[in-house]
């Protein structure tokens, strides 16, 4: 059985909340499975779950199985993900099989920006069953620094036709005068290949148009509509903007889609700085940029991490929140080196008025026998206490463990 989606019911995924909510299950094996089904929580210290919900799969069939109820402690740590495997019960065996991960402590859109340099996880795939997905962080070209996020071939070789591909964000907070913006660099095929960005909201996706509008119509030929409006041709780069007022104190998705027809292909789409603005930032805004003494480590290197804290406007009392991601995308694993005991590491700090402070978070030997392993991410963010929210934007910075 695998997990193919999930549907809440009642409650939250958040500190102090229960959740309930039924699982979609599909079988892909090759025998019915008629048993009972058990949550297995990866963050057992902060959750617990549900027990033996009866489940009925025929093969080749999906199901929607539940209620399941997760009680989430008020002590979890977040920003985190909170990652549960489905434990199956039956007349053949007994085992695990899949996970469904859920988002704990979804950060306000008003501190949320991206600029690729960093590798960092986003969801990419194919809309439409047989067609391609082709985004990727790229070197070619970029707004900013040396990185963007194109979809498209490697370099400046053209994407394929027959394409509906996506890149998704995290889920956003979005309030009463939130806007995304990105600057963006197109170069498709004008009218039948096109570009769009979409939200989804209320359990689906729809196109949103930005300030300035879409530039061109789509024909037909591919997934999308003829006749939908979108980005196409060639064009520099420049910014975009979209006012999301309309879905003010809501949580959302956003992500940029481009399709293809069966003929002519060009570059792609390339996208940078992405952001989302509000005029109703608070005024508590702190950034934080992390680095490190080295991006490959050996036995013996000294290991140091290190953040710079920069634009404090205020004196404030928070938390910096330290994590480091083994690789497995966004499913985190929180581990204290050289002990890898699980552990997200919070730090009580007084940020002064435009604070501007490097402050050493980790230093150590490394072992005299290390594992080739990499990349490794650490991420860092300021959570405000009070109302366990970020109140600054996620620093990312990666690092490679060599054995000799």
């Amino acid at each position: 059985l695998i997990v193919e989606d999930y549907e809440l019911l009642y409650g939250s995924f958040e500190r102090n909340e229960t959740a309930i909510f039924n699982l979609t299950l599909k079988n892909i094996g090759d025998l019915d499975f008629e048993g009972k089904v058990n949550l297995v929580s990866f963050n057992n210290d902060f959750t617990t779950q549900s027990r033996n919900v009866n489940c009925n799969v025929p093969v080749g069939e999906t199901s929607v199985v539940g209620p399941f109820e997760i009680k989430i402690s008020e002590f979890i740590p977040i920003p985190t993900t909170l990652e549960v495997g489905l434990s199956l019960t039956w007349e053949y065996d007994s085992s695990y099989k899949d996970t469904q991960t859920f988002l704990i402590g979804i950060p306000n859109a008003k501190i949320w920006k991206c600029d690729f340099e960093e590798p960092i996880y986003f969801n990419t795939y194919a809309v439409t069953e047989g067609w391609l997905n082709m985004w990727h962080r790229n070197s070619q070209r970029s707004h900013s620094g040396n990185y963007s996020f194109k979809c498209g071939g490697e370099g400046i070789t053209y994407y394929q036709s027959g394409m509906d591909s996506v890149l998704e964000l995290p889920p956003v907070k979005i309030d009463d005068s939130t806007k995304l913006t990105f600057w963006q660099y197109i170069d498709i095929e004008q009218d039948w290949d096109g570009a769009v960005v979409e939200i989804y909201n209320n359990d689906h996706w729809e196109i949103l148009t930005p300030e300035s509008g879409y530039n061109s119509t789509l024909r037909f030929g591919t997934p999308l509509p003829p006749g939908t409006e979108c980005f196409s041709g060639q064009l520099d780069w420049h910014k975009v903007s979209f006012n999301l007022s309309d879905f003010a104190n809501s949580i959302v998705k956003i992500r940029f889609r481009m399709v293809s027809d069966g003929g002519a292909v060009r570059e792609g789409w390339y996208i940078d700085d992405i952001e989302f603005l509000s005029d109703n930032q608070n005024t508590i805004s702190p950034t934080i940029e992390l680095s490190l003494n080295k991006k490959h480590f050996y036995p013996l290197d000294d290991f140091r991490l290190t953040a710079k804290i920069k634009n404090s406007p205020f004196e404030i009392f928070t938390w910096l929140y330290i994590v480091l991601d083994i690789g497995e995308g966004f499913r985190f694993r929180y581990y204290s080196y050289p002990d890898w005991q699980p552990v997200i590491v919070p730090y009580p700090i007084t940020l002064n008025p435009n604070l501007n402070e490097e402050m050493e978070i980790l230093n150590f030997k490394m072992p005299d026998q290390l594992s080739d392993f990499g990349p490794l991410y650490f991420y860092a963010a300021f959570v405000d206490p009070s109302n366990v929210e970020l109140i600054s934007p996620i620093s990312t910075v990666s690092f490679y463990l060599n054995g000799d």
